[in-house]
């Protein structure tokens, strides 16, 4: 791992230690309010069916949908065979540490009017941390396939695409009422940690 990785690494670590011993506290409580405050003021008839479609796509069947297919499409046609296997690993670890993370801090989920299903508990955010790492790769698998392939401006609009479709599912999750911003917060910097050490590993490995 470079050094740039394992200072991100400590950085995204180090988000979400301090959100995790934060967010009980009146100032974090405040941000939220504030923060998710300001997003549900932009609840409209047109905007919230949009933001129910999104955040379903970071639901656990539709990433294994789309992670199916994509697997299918990058070992036969792309040829990334072991690097496929380093993402579904990922996103496994990112799965089930979310999940004993929740279990752990158990942090109630918005008393405000939830426009979306979601049981469980709240801290940190599963669609943020899922997303960010399974889609995270998706779109950097794609971005150095082409990229390496003589395709620069495919490969960054991909890369373009890639960051604004994850942050619209951490943003759906405030919208629809199911998340604090701190939980997608938490949430996105672990995926993205989980994320760093994916394509570290990645490197280290040949097609």
């Amino acid at each position: 791992m470079s050094r740039k990785q394992w200072i991100t690494l400590i950085v995204m670590l180090g988000i979400f230690v301090f959100f995790a011993t934060t967010f009980s506290t009146s100032w974090i409580t405040a941000f939220d309010s504030a923060v998710g405050d300001g997003i549900r003021t932009l609840r409209s008839d047109v905007l919230t069916p949009i933001f129910i479609l999104i955040t379903d796509m970071g639901e656990f069947l539709q990433v294994l949908i789309v992670g199916i297919v994509f697997a299918l499409f990058a070992i036969f046609v792309l040829k990334l065979r072991w690097k496929i296997v380093i993402m579904a690993a990922a996103v496994l670890c990112s799965l089930g540490t979310n999940r004993l993370l929740k279990a752990f801090f158990a942090r109630p989920r918005p008393t405000v009017e939830h426009l979306s299903f979601a049981d469980g508990y709240s801290f940190p955010s599963g669609h943020a941390m899922i997303s960010t790492t399974f889609y995270g790769l998706l779109g950097f698998l794609l971005w150095q396939y082409f990229k390496e392939h003589g395709k620069p401006v495919l490969a960054r609009c991909i890369l373009v695409v890639t960051i604004i479709w994850t942050i619209l599912i951490c943003v759906s999750r405030i919208y629809l009422g199911v998340h604090f911003p701190s939980d997608i917060l938490a949430g996105a910097a672990l995926g993205f940690a989980w994320f760093i050490a994916a394509t570290a590993v990645m490197e280290k490995v040949k097609r």
